[in-house]
């Protein structure tokens, strides 16, 4: 009856091992999404009229600060240490040609925490998202549309591409 009993107790821890096993291989893919999402409104940001992104607020403009992520690296848990992974996810994410002149950032501390300011200057040419939700290579163009990034394929893709194409034109033989 003990014996069985102990079975039994192992048995459940096991399954509870697998659980949070299986949880947290979820966060690490909602970790993964929420990154592309960010990226994918800098990239729809720069290809529209810009904009800014505020990171560690919610949708319903809750701060929740980023220090849970702070945490998260091995080294260099503040500040610094987001701005340097934020760095080097905008290079992954855009690659070397993405240029920093379109983007400004700027940490602020609030009582429940930390936010980073992103401000997102409009591009003159088309910015491509690199990467998709997963980290898959894939090359993608992102534009706002109201409070949404849309990612543009087939007809409006090439309407965007034209757009673009007359806008830099305008902007080359204007008199000045």
């Amino acid at each position: 009856m003990i014996k069985a009993q102990s079975e039994e107790n192992i048995s459940k821890i096991k399954s509870k091992i697998e659980e949070v096993k299986d949880l947290s291989k979820n966060v690490r893919g909602i970790d993964k999404i929420i990154i592309h999402s960010a990226l994918k409104t800098i990239c729809a940001f720069a290809n529209t009229k810009g904009g800014v992104l505020l990171l560690g607020v919610s949708d319903d403009k809750k701060i929740f600060g980023l220090e849970q992520d702070y945490k998260s690296f091995k080294k260099d848990k503040d500040r610094d240490g987001f701005g340097k992974f934020f760095d080097s996810m905008i290079k992954d994410y855009f690659g070397d040609s993405f240029s920093s002149t379109l983007l400004e950032y700027e940490f602020l501390k609030f009582p429940k925490g930390d936010i980073l300011i992103v401000k997102v200057k409009k591009s003159t040419e088309e910015v491509f998202l690199l990467k998709n939700e997963k980290g898959i290579t894939e090359e993608s163009i992102y534009v706002r549309n109201l409070s949404s990034s849309n990612k543009l394929k087939g007809i409006e893709l090439s309407k965007f591409i034209k757009n673009k194409y007359r806008e830099q034109i305008m902007d080359n033989t204007e008199i000045k």
